[in-house]
This record gives C-alpha cells, sequence and structure tokens, in this order.
C-alpha cells in the first residue's frame, strides 16, 4: 500500500477511536452521577451536621425572605372606621418589624399597599410638598402622623384618652373590663411605665377587687389580671 493511502487509513482509524473513546467516557460519566444521585437519595450524608450548619447563610438568608413574602401589607382604601384604622396601622407596624425594612424604605413600601381613596390623598401630599419646595417625606414616622390626621376624626386621639381615663369595670366582668383595657391602651400612644399601667388597671376595677389585688402586689397587668379572676371565683 502506498504510503500516502497508507497515513490516511491510519488517521481514519485515529479518528475513529477518538470518537469512539469519548462515548465512552460520556457514557461512564453518565453513569457514575446516576450512581451519585442514587447514593444521596438513599443515604443523608449531613445527618450528623446540625441544619443550620447544613443551610449556611445564603440559604438561612433565602430561606427568610421566601417566609417573608409570604406575608404582607394590608391594603388600606383609607375607608376603614377609626378603630380599623389603628388595627392597620398596628399590623403595618409589625410586617415592618418582621420584615426588618430599613428606615429609608418603609414610606415606599407601605405607599404601595394604599388604594382608592388612600392612593389619591398620598399622591396629593407628594404634589403640595413638590409646589412648596418641601422635601419629600421619607420618614414613615412622618408619614403615620399625616395619616392618623387625615383618616382619624377630629379630637379622636382626646377622646381615646379620656375614655381609657373614665374606664371603670362597672357591670362588666373581669375579661370584659381587661379586654376594654388593653384596646385603649393600644389606641393611645402615650408612654407609660409598667407601674403606671398596673395602677392605672387596678383603679378601674371594682372597689371590692382593688384592695384584695393591690395586697399581691402584681408586676404587670396580666398578673393584676389573674389576681384579679381568683379573687372574683373566691
Amino acid at each position: 500500500m502506498p504510503p500516502r493511502m497508507r497515513d490516511c487509513v491510519e488517521n481514519v482509524h485515529d479518528r475513529d477511536n477518538l470518537r469512539h473513546l469519548e462515548q465512552r467516557l460520556e457514557q461512564r460519566l453518565e453513569q457514575r452521577m446516576d450512581q451519585i444521585e442514587e447514593g444521596l437519595e438513599g443515604e443523608n450524608y449531613f445527618a450528623d451536621i446540625p441544619r443550620r450548619q447544613q443551610r449556611g447563610p445564603i440559604e438561612e438568608d433565602r430561606q427568610r425572605r421566601e417566609t417573608c413574602i409570604r406575608i404582607d401589607i394590608p391594603e388600606f382604601q383609607g375607608g376603614l372606621q377609626p378603630e380599623e384604622f389603628l388595627d392597620w396601622l398596628a399590623m403595618v407596624e409589625e410586617v415592618l418589624e418582621f420584615k426588618g425594612v430599613p428606615e429609608t424604605k418603609r414610606v415606599q413600601l407601605v405607599a404601595t399597599r394604599l388604594r382608592g381613596r388612600a392612593t389619591a390623598w398620598w399622591q396629593q401630599v407628594k404634589l403640595t410638598h413638590s409646589r412648596m419646595g418641601k422635601p419629600k417625606i421619607t420618614s414613615w414616622k412622618k408619614m403615620k402622623k399625616k395619616m392618623r390626621a387625615t383618616f382619624l376624626p377630629y379630637n379622636f386621639q382626646r377622646i381615646m384618652y379620656q375614655l381609657l381615663q373614665n374606664l371603670r369595670q362597672g357591670t362588666r366582668s373581669v375579661d370584659e373590663y381587661t379586654n376594654k383595657f388593653y384596646q385603649l391602651v393600644a389606641r393611645n400612644e402615650f408612654q407609660e411605665t409598667e407601674d403606671q399601667l398596673v395602677a392605672r388597671y387596678i383603679g378601674g376595677l371594682r372597689v371590692q377587687l382593688q384592695d384584695t389585688v393591690n395586697l399581691f402586689d402584681p408586676v404587670n397587668v396580666s398578673s393584676a389580671h389573674q389576681r384579679a379572676l381568683i379573687v372574683k371565683r373566691q
């Protein structure tokens, strides 16, 4: 066989051998990957490692974000009753805290949940600030103050405070009085110490209960409530 033809034949054989070798390597690699996947399904190689270490900080952060996504700020149309509006504000505070929303992003996030009359109000507030050359509202505390002034009736805060000041158990049961006390405390924005709240709570109980509950020297409203229930049953 002439040398040139012999070289061509050898080159063809070499290419065939190389192609065959590549196919065998691919098959063996696929088989190995299948074995590894089957082994992972049958055995947990990280069983002895705490779950916190298995996930790692990146996985934990991802799961935390996914958990937060399931909880959202309720929409606000601007037509709620005063008590419902205050409950909405309280829910917003809880969601913002749970999600860890930075202060610089809170106003923008809450604004996305405004609808109807509330949206029109917010657009007007921004337009007024722009026309008057005032800086944009970026503080959630300031936005909340403006919302309270707009969506709560005139003197509503003073009325709530007066209702709390004048709250007495009267014909209510201890539980009914306690529920009303907690509602009014939540609707007032004053800051009182735990001792002051306990004194306010006991002062609204029936006179027959006050002295006895005071003997136990309760440290918070919850313990005062429990003591009042015990005294009432006895």
